[in-house]
């Protein structure tokens, strides 16, 4: 429904279990999406005040291939924990879009195991620092970052580490420095 003038997914698509591609304008995530065994691919994902528990679901999506989420929740600590544990478990993981306006992408930074398959990874609003991990995601082709506001020394340092990087993106207010 991504090219519709439909603007929400309904809360009871969770009851597709053999849902592969959910491509939305948005699709506010809800409880249940455990159940959503067989999803792939999830575009226009939100999570909103409150989601721990949802955050939480996203690890138990064991098929998940490529996601890109917005997130619009206050930056507490259970949920950045939350969201950063259920990445951990994204095993299958290739393509991660994360996006947030009100809150701060800390939850990277409460990730134990990156998404080993990881390919893509775009970075998309303010964080205190750069997670360390990145620098181990030895299948990492594309990396991108937004508005993150990060020190120039911390990003080249653990992106020279990729050995398969090929294409770095560097968009508005990605760094605090002027020069790298």
């Amino acid at each position: 429904v991504e090219r519709t003038w439909i603007d929400y997914m309904p809360p009871t698509v969770t009851k597709l279990s053999k849902l592969e591609f959910s491509r939305a304008r948005r699709w506010i995530l809800t409880q249940g999406l455990e159940n959503m065994k067989a999803l792939r691919e999830a575009y226009g994902a939100q999570l909103i005040k409150g989601g721990v528990k949802v955050a939480r679901e996203i690890g138990e999506l064991q098929q998940l291939q490529e996601l890109y989420l917005y997130v619009d929740e206050e930056p507490e600590e259970e949920f950045l924990s939350a969201l950063g544990s259920s990445l951990s478990k994204t095993c299958a993981l290739r393509s991660l879009h994360l996006q947030c306006s009100n809150s701060t992408l800390d939850c990277l930074l409460h990730v134990s195991s990156p998404p080993p398959l990881l390919r893509r990874l775009t970075m998309e609003g303010p964080m205190s620092r750069f997670p360390d991990w990145i620098s181990s995601l030895k299948h990492l082709v594309e990396f991108s970052m937004k508005r993150t506001r990060l020190a120039g020394d911390q990003l080249l340092d653990s992106l020279c580490k990729l050995p398969s990087l090929q294409s770095i993106e560097l968009g508005p207010r990605s760094c605090r420095d002027l020069e790298l």
